[in-house]
């Protein structure tokens, strides 16, 4: 690996290879004291646009740029290869499996998340092999239905959102379930729209000059996965067990919620 020194500006950080679920201040602060004794980072020669992103370092970097406080200094580089971003993220999958600040499971998810995103034609040992993470965490993390949240459509299925009741309802009538289940809906849909609001908000702050320090690949990771919650909690159908008339697998309210569904098995629909 050809080491360089490379100005701070050559790299891009928001490029989308930071596959970390966050960014440990901590670490970063104490890097940051460690000064040039710090290892070089990993980065990788993106082609298509000539800059480096790292694929391995990203609390280094950010070190860097706390100690050096804004000023475009030289660091230390080792340059893994050169090709597509595609490329680079797969590299930066497996980042710090073996040294540095070891990986959450969370960590291990979100790029997970992100290989599945940029690759979703790769079988789940493929995905496995390159996050460095075991078959079966690929495979259980494939079997939720929101490892692709953005193709789940609030409005396929019955109508839209109830609240949620804690005490049984005193019967298993159906219309009343039903408007319910649409009220929740609705509920659900208005806040889905305030969060893709907001996100847009976020995007347009990081790229502007305000927002330079903003990780817009972070972001975006947060943001998928909350959006992929909201949605496998909205209400899917009347509960399959009961019928409507509550019971425990329904939590008492008489309708389930898309993930709820699917560990029921046909879905909640009637």
């Amino acid at each position: 690996m050809p080491e360089l020194n490379i100005r701070l500006s050559q790299i891009d950080p928001k490029c989308g290879t930071q596959l970390r679920a966050t960014i440990d201040d901590e670490a970063v602060m104490a890097y940051a004291e460690v000064g040039d004794a710090l290892p070089c980072i990993d980065v990788f020669l993106v082609l298509e646009g000539e800059y480096y992103a790292i694929v391995d370092g990203y609390h280094r970097f950010f070190a860097h740029e706390q100690r050096f406080n804004g000023a475009d200094k030289t660091i230390c580089v080792n340059v893994v290869g050169e090709g597509t971003l595609e490329q680079a993220i797969i590299l930066a999958a497996s980042a710090n499996e073996t040294n540095g600040l070891r990986r959450t499971n969370n960590d291990k998810r979100t790029a997970v998340l992100r290989l599945i995103e940029i690759r979703p034609d790769a079988s789940g040992r493929q995905i496995a092999q390159w996050a460095r993470v075991s078959h079966t965490f690929v495979q259980n993390m494939m079997a939720q239905p929101d490892h692709q949240a953005d193709d789940i459509d609030l409005e396929a299925d019955v109508d839209a959102p109830a609240a949620a009741d804690t005490e049984a309802p005193e019967a298993s009538d159906q219309t009343e379930i039903e408007e319910r289940i649409r009220q929740a809906k609705s509920e659900f849909k208005a806040v889905l729209s305030d969060l893709d609001e907001l996100y847009a908000r976020i995007e347009a702050l990081a790229k502007s000059a305000s927002g330079v320090y903003i990780s817009l690949s972070m972001c975006r990771n947060e943001y998928t996965n909350l959006k992929g919650s909201l949605k496998n909690s909205a209400p899917t159908g009347i509960c399959p067990k009961c019928e409507g008339a509550g019971c425990q697998h329904c939590a008492y309210t008489g309708w389930v919620s898309r993930y709820r569904a699917s560990l029921l098995g046909n879905g909640g629909q009637r």
